[in-house]
C-alpha cells in the first residue's frame, strides 16, 4: 500500500513523469527521494499526521501540516483530493465541484469513518443528494446490486451497503476492481463488475466469520484472557484483510481494546480495532507482547471505566409518532461525530416477544407504556435467550427511524441496550471493579470487602441459577434481583460457584452441575483472594 520503491521504478520504466498520491505519502521520505532521482515529479495528498520532516515533492497537500492555514482539519484522503481538484479548476469555492464530484468525496468520507461535521457534513449531505440520482453507471450498478435502487440513499446506505463492497476488493483481491467500477461508463460492464464485487464481499464476510469464530474459540479455551485489559489473539494464516474487522467485533463484544494477529512463516501482522493500531511482530514474541501491553494497561488504567452509552433525551412511546421521527432527518447525515440520536424509554413493559430474521436469531419486542406501544428490534439475541420475560419492566435505549410498511410510513425502533427498569449505573461500575480485581488489580480494602459475599449471598445466587433464568451474556436481571448494591458480591458468588464446579455455562445460561459430596465454599480461589486481600 502507498508509495514503494518497486512501484516507483516500474512507473519510471514506463515513462511516467508525474505521480499524484491520494491518502498516502506523507511519511514516504525515502520513496520521495527516489522519485526525484528517477526524474518523476511528485504531488502528495494525504490526511495523516506528518512527521517533523516532510517528503521532498512538488507539493505536499495535507490539512494536518503545522503550517497549513485551512480551517477544517478532518478531511479524509478523498476530501483532500477533492480540494486539489477544486484548486486545479480554479474554483473560488470548492462547493462548485460538489455537483460533478461530491458523490465520490462523500463515499470516501463515510467509508473512512470521518466525523460528519464542518466541511465533511457539507460534502456528505450534497454528495448523497447527487448519489440518489447518480449518472455514473458504476454507482448505479452498485446501488442496484446492493438492493438500494429506488430507495432513499443515506449515510447508512454507504456504510452498510456500498463501502463494504468497494473496500472488499482491496481486502480480498485487488482494489483495481473497485476503481474499474467507479470509472466504468458502460452499464452492462458495470453490472458485471458490481456482481463481482458482491462475490468478493461475500468471501470477505465468510472469512471474517471464520476468523471471528476461531478467535472466540481460542478465548473460550483460556477464559482468563477475556479478563485482559487488552485482548490479544493470534492465528496461523488468518486473512490480513479482515483481521481489523474481527478486532472491532471483539472490542464490541468484550468492551476493551483488541488486537488480532495473523501469523505466517514465524512472523505476525496485527491490526487493532477502530483506532487502527497495526503491528509487525515475531510470532514467538506474541506472548511477551500480550503480557507487556497488559502490564502497561494495568498500570495506566488500574480500574477501567465501563463503556458509556450516550443518550440524547428521555422519550415516551406516545411521542414516537411518524411526524416527530421524520423531523429527526433534519439532523442527518448521521455517522461518526454526528451519531443517530438515542432515546431512553423508561419503565416500559415487555408486552410481546417474537423471533426476527430467517433463522430466528434476533428478537422483535413490543414495549408498552400505558396505552402506547412500539415494536423494537433486538439484534443478536434469540427469543429463548432474552432475559426479559413478558411483563418485565425495562429501561430501553433506542434509535428510531421510518420505514415504509404495507399501510404507509411507520416508526421503527432499534434497541441499543436494555436493562431492568430503574437499575441505574452502579452495577456496571461495580462489575468493572470486580473484573479489575480478577485480572490482578489490588483494590482498596473497602472496595475489596464490598465484593466478599456471605454464605447466604452465594446460596441465594445458586438458587437463582437453579431456576434456569441466569443469562450469562446479560446478568443485569440477576443484579436487580440480588440488589444493585450487591453486584460485586453477586459476581464473586458466580465466580466461586463456577470455580468449584457447582455451576457451568450451557448455551446462553448458567446451569447447576450434578456433584457428589460437599464442596468447601471458602476454598474457592476468588473468595480466598477477597479474604486475604491479594491482587
Amino acid at each position: 500500500y502507498g508509495l514503494n520503491r518497486e512501484t516507483l521504478q516500474k512507473l519510471a520504466d514506463k515513462g511516467y513523469k508525474l505521480i499524484v498520491t491520494v491518502d498516502n505519502g506523507i511519511s514516504a521520505i525515502e520513496e520521495a527521494d527516489l522519485a526525484a532521482e528517477l526524474g518523476i515529479e511528485l504531488v502528495i495528498t494525504d490526511h495523516h499526521l506528518p512527521a517533523q520532516q516532510l517528503p521532498k515533492a512538488v507539493a505536499v497537500v495535507d490539512p494536518k501540516r503545522e503550517d497549513d492555514t485551512s480551517p477544517f482539519k478532518d478531511l479524509c484522503g478523498a476530501g483532500v483530493a477533492f480540494k486539489l481538484c477544486a484548486a486545479l479548476e480554479g474554483c473560488e469555492d470548492p462547493a462548485e465541484l460538489l455537483e460533478p464530484f461530491g458523490e465520490l468525496a462523500a463515499l470516501g468520507t463515510i467509508a473512512d469513518v470521518m466525523p460528519l461535521v464542518g466541511e465533511n457534513r457539507t460534502i456528505v449531505k450534497e454528495g448523497l443528494a447527487t448519489l440518489q440520482d447518480t449518472l455514473r453507471p458504476g454507482l448505479q450498478a452498485l446501488l442496484e446490486n446492493a438492493g438500494y435502487a429506488g430507495r432513499p440513499v443515506t449515510s447508512e446506505t454507504v456504510s452498510y451497503g456500498l463501502a463494504p463492497r468497494l473496500n472488499a476488493a482491496g481486502r480480498m483481491d485487488t482494489a483495481a476492481v473497485a476503481l474499474k467500477l467507479l470509472l466504468c461508463e458502460n452499464e452492462e460492464q458495470a453490472a458485471g463488475i458490481a456482481a463481482r464485487l458482491s462475490e468478493i464481499n461475500t468471501s470477505r464476510q465468510q472469512a471474517e466469520q471464520q476468523i471471528a469464530a476461531a478467535a472466540l474459540e481460542k478465548l473460550s479455551a483460556d477464559p482468563a484472557r477475556v479478563l485482559d485489559r487488552v485482548i490479544v489473539v493470534s492465528g496461523e494464516g488468518w486473512h490480513p484483510g479482515v483481521i481489523g474487522i474481527v478486532a472491532t467485533r471483539l472490542m464490541e463484544k468484550y468492551g476493551r481494546p483488541s488486537i488480532v494477529i495473523s501469523t505466517e512463516n514465524g512472523e505476525g501482522r496485527g491490526s487493532g480495532h477502530s483506532a487502527a493500531a497495526g503491528l509487525t511482530i515475531e510470532e514467538e514474541k506474541i506472548g511477551a507482547f500480550r503480557k507487556a501491553i497488559n502490564d502497561w494497561a494495568a498500570k495506566e488504567y488500574s480500574v477501567p471505566k465501563p463503556l458509556p452509552l450516550k443518550l440524547d433525551a428521555v422519550a415516551d412511546i406516545a411521542e414516537l409518532t411518524v411526524p416527530t421521527v421524520q423531523e429527526l432527518s433534519r439532523l442527518a447525515p448521521f455517522g461518526s461525530g454526528n451519531p443517530v440520536p438515542v432515546f431512553l424509554l423508561q419503565n416500559a413493559a415487555v408486552d410481546g416477544i417474537w423471533p426476527l430474521g430467517s433463522e430466528g436469531r434476533h428478537c422483535r419486542i413490543r414495549l408498552r407504556q400505558g396505552g402506547a406501544a412500539c415494536f423494537v428490534s433486538f439484534f443478536g439475541t434469540a427469543p429463548d435467550d432474552l432475559p426479559y420475560r413478558m411483563g418485565t419492566a425495562v429501561d430501553a435505549a433506542v434509535e428510531v427511524s421510518i420505514f415504509q410498511g404495507r399501510g404507509g410510513p411507520m416508526v421503527s425502533c432499534h434497541c441499543c441496550a436494555m436493562r431492568p427498569a430503574g437499575l441505574g449505573n452502579a452495577p456496571a461500575e461495580q462489575a468493572a471493579r470486580f473484573d479489575a480485581f480478577l485480572s490482578g488489580t489490588a483494590l482498596p480494602d473497602d472496595e475489596r470487602l464490598a465484593c466478599l459475599p456471605t454464605r447466604a449471598d452465594t446460596a441465594a445466587v445458586y438458587r437463582m441459577v437453579r431456576t434456569g433464568n441466569v443469562f450469562a451474556d446479560d446478568l443485569q436481571p440477576l443484579f436487580a434481583t440480588a440488589g444493585p448494591e450487591n453486584t460485586g458480591k453477586t459476581l464473586a458468588s458466580l465466580t466461586a460457584l463456577e470455580q468449584l464446579g457447582l455451576i457451568e455455562r450451557r448455551g446462553s445460561r448458567y446451569q447447576p452441575v450434578e456433584v457428589t459430596g460437599k464442596k468447601d465454599l471458602s476454598s474457592a480461589p476468588v473468595l480466598r483472594r477477597l479474604v486475604e486481600g491479594e491482587g
